[in-house]
């Protein structure tokens, strides 16, 4: 098994990847309260026009930060304050209205554990901001 430090610099040397692909769309996706089986339902559905990349806020912040602008992509810095609780990063060449209906189509159910704690929260509501290569174009809700 590799060691920590060995695991985080293939982490960011993935997501520096996908940085560098010809990737003009950042959609940050906030997915709390989710199962994994149904990340992993939109992950499978927009893998063949998507990248979806989730994992420690930290690294993803500082991978944007460092990556983006050598990538030729310094509007998705602007992503970083947006990168809190539990978010995945999309990176599409698609229509990113595309993206965020194909993302909000899913049917999601709540975790029991929490339906239990939180009664009076929404749940699988999914927030989303899109931004472009030059711009932010919307945050939906």
């Amino acid at each position: 098994m590799a060691s920590k430090a060995a695991r985080k610099a293939i982490y960011l040397q993935k997501l520096r990847n996908h940085l560098k692909d010809n990737n003009k769309h950042l959609v940050i996706v906030s997915a709390d309260n989710l199962r994994v089986s149904q990340i992993q339902a939109i992950r499978q559905g927009l893998r063949p026009h998507s990248s979806v990349v989730m994992g420690k806020n930290s690294f993803m912040r500082r991978s944007l930060e460092i990556h983006a602008p050598s990538a030729g992509k310094p509007a998705f810095v602007g992503a970083i304050p947006h990168i809190n609780g539990k978010v995945g990063l999309i990176l599409t060449d698609c229509d990113p209205e595309e993206v965020s209906e194909t993302v909000a189509g899913y049917k999601l159910q709540p975790l029991d554990s929490t339906r239990r704690s939180n009664s009076n929260r929404k749940w699988g509501e999914i927030e989303i901001i899109i931004l472009e290569n030059s711009r932010k174009v919307n945050g939906l809700k």
